[in-house]
């Protein structure tokens, strides 16, 4: 797919670059003449990657065997060669064209755009991606992961924003041309169990219509969907409601300043709660308002699939109390997150509520909010009577002191909250100080997570050397705050053999 159809003179020099390469160019290096013999059994393809990866990686491309008899072809980064890039791309377009129509045992594919930067001027022309064989119809392609758009860039990419995105990154260069992979027959792929399309910059109204019926063709096998859309339009929207065997939706929806922009509806994601059996994790990003939230709330009290939720608000004034609400009856759900909003007055006492009630829940995620003093008073108290809460993560720069302080003396009572993690804390030296006094006071730091300072330093080591400290994970975070003798310090504290991840 392409966001730019060129002039019927760039489409023409695209076609006509295209055609004149043939198999011909790789003559004696590759076997174009040997069938596949996949998907019944390992292809002989999958014991030759490496006469065919020095081709492809000189086109920016590769393949790799992820699972035995099954291949990926994916991008690479591109080669900065002597080649003409336009016959460059359009030896990729043909190359991985051929292997995506003659090789059946390539059952995914990941495509992504490439930008060159070269003398001046911009030239908007697109080579083809094909997945069957031309004047071939009726037929589908098998492929069970595919990727559109990836690492933050998308396959869908208007000229004009290439410019000015690669503008920004190359001050000091222009770049001649971007040039597009255009995929050809998405509505044909069947069979597909993992789909990420990210496009977060203009596409064409027509592909829209082809990823709508994608999906329509794929309800009973797509397992994981990731979608990231710019203005998220109604057709996808309405598909989305029909994929009950989907086990993982992630769902993003930007306007054109790349702000985020509200699903047109969430009728489709309530049905899915409402019908699925099969829905695990679900992310929104955003819900624009209460109307939406109260139709996820309505469907989650009697959910019984569903346990991860992330959401992600418009703005902080879109209140998370019929979520809170609707969760002191779940009994699934063992993950949530909530972002960008505002917890206060009866949302926080929703909250303290679902703390008290529900026994499911394991790890409760507030990022990026602004909770009051009233709700982590009440947070506390309600965190003294729960005994099943593992983990909570509170995300704000404006968390009132005495609440953090509070918190951190729930360690003394509530014994099953293993970790208590505070991210983007800002506070006085004084009163951060008084905490780390604190936390080593109690015998805390195992179970604590901050910006670390000088300070902890006393209470971090004596919680590395415990005989009982059983650390598998340890969190630095902020340690580029402590002198070089205090690092040392703490590493040579480390026990060698009892933490796996740093």
């Amino acid at each position: 797919m392409a966001a730019y159809c060129g002039t019927s003179d760039e489409d023409a020099l695209s076609d006509s670059v295209c055609d004149a390469v043939t198999t011909d160019a790789w003559k004696g290096q590759l076997d174009f003449d040997r069938a596949c013999s996949g998907p019944e059994q390992r292809c002989w393809l999958s014991t030759e990657l490496t006469p065919w990866n020095r081709v492809m990686h000189g086109l920016a491309f590769e393949l790799v065997e992820l699972r035995p008899g099954k291949l990926c072809l994916r991008p690479t980064p591109q080669d900065d060669g002597d080649r003409d890039r336009g016959t460059v791309d359009a030896e990729a377009s043909f190359l991985v064209s051929w292997l995506l129509q003659h090789h059946p045992c390539i059952d995914e594919l990941k495509v992504a755009p490439s930008v060159h930067f070269q003398g001046t001027g911009v030239k908007k022309t697109s080579f083809p991606i094909r997945l069957r064989p031309a004047g071939v119809s009726g037929s589908f392609r098998t492929i069970r992961g595919l990727e559109v758009g990836t690492n933050g860039s998308c396959l869908i990419i208007s000229a004009r924003e290439a410019l000015a995105k690669a503008q920004y990154h190359f001050n000091n260069k222009k770049p001649t041309r971007h040039s597009l992979y255009e995929l050809e027959d998405l509505e044909a792929v069947g069979g597909l169990v993992r789909l990420k399309f990210v496009a977060l910059r203009e596409i064409e109204p027509v592909y829209f219509a082809k990823l709508a019926k994608l999906l329509r063709r794929n309800p009973n096998s797509i397992k994981r969907l990731e979608i990231s859309l710019r203005n998220l339009p109604r057709q996808v929207n309405h598909a989305l409601g029909y994929l009950f065997s989907c086990e993982s939706l992630m769902i993003s929806s930007y306007n054109d300043d790349g702000h985020r922009a509200s699903l047109p509806s969430m009728k489709p994601v309530a049905r899915l709660l409402h019908s699925s059996t099969a829905l695990k994790e679900l992310s929104i990003t955003p819900v624009a308002n209460r109307t939406q939230i109260s139709a996820i709330a309505k469907e989650l009290e009697t959910n019984t699939s569903l346990a991860k939720l992330d959401l992600r608000m418009a703005d902080s004034r879109c209140s998370p109390k019929a979520l809170f609400t609707a969760l002191q009856v779940n009994t699934t759900l063992k993950e949530l997150q909530v972002r960008d909003c505002r917890i206060s007055g009866e949302c926080g006492q929703a909250l303290a509520l679902l703390l008290q009630k529900n026994t499911g829940l394991r790890l409760l995620y507030i990022k990026d909010s602004v909770i009051s003093a009233s709700t982590l008073a009440v947070l506390v108290t309600a965190l003294t009577r729960n005994t099943t809460l593992e983990s909570l993560q509170l995300s704000s720069g404006v968390l009132p002191k005495n609440g953090i302080v509070e918190l951190c003396k729930v360690l003394r009572i509530n014994k099953t909250l293993k970790k208590l993690q505070f991210t983007n804390l800002e506070c006085p030296k004084k009163f951060r100080a008084a905490l780390a006094r604190q936390l080593a006071r109690d015998d805390c730091y195992n179970r604590v997570q901050l910006p670390w300072i000088e300070r902890d330093l006393p209470g971090l080591t004596a919680a590395l050397t415990s005989a009982f400290a059983g650390f598998e994970e340890l969190h630095l975070s902020g340690i580029h705050c402590m002198s070089e003798a205090g690092l040392k310090q703490l590493f040579d504290a480390l026990p060698p053999t009892s933490v796996s991840v740093l």
